[in-house]
């Protein structure tokens, strides 16, 4: 994909509303080869986004996690199906949610265990 591609992709989904603004650096080597930024940090007031807008994770850490975890279990030195109070003692006795499926499995498939608690919602993010 070219960084035009990119550009277009992304003004094409804030001229729809899909998105009110996005910012995307691609390093390789320690080097930036593309930095783009799109759309708006505050709609309403017509801020744009910058290299300073601030923007909700989510769940974007559980890729960078998730590759994490399976380097460590390249290396040996964990298991997939291992339970995580292997390794963090302290989970191994939860009152909270407790079940013996935790493990990194579950984990990397992207499921918490935990029921849905909406927290924010969606509408005003």
């Amino acid at each position: 994909m070219t960084s035009d591609t990119i550009h277009q992709v992304m003004e094409q989904y804030i001229a729809n509303g899909e998105m009110a603004g996005g910012a995307l650096i691609v390093r390789k080597n320690d080097e930036i080869v593309f930095d783009g930024k799109w759309g708006w940090a505050d709609i309403s007031a017509r801020k744009p986004v910058t290299d300073d807008t601030i923007f909700r994770m989510a769940s974007m850490t559980k890729v960078v996690t998730g590759v994490a975890i399976m380097k460590l279990i390249e290396a040996g030195k964990l298991g997939l199906d291992d339970p995580i109070s292997r390794y963090l003692p302290q989970f191994a006795d939860q009152r909270v949610c407790n079940d013996p499926r935790y493990e990194f499995k579950p984990g990397m498939s992207m499921l918490s265990l935990i029921p849905k608690i909406l927290f924010f919602r969606m509408d005003k993010v």
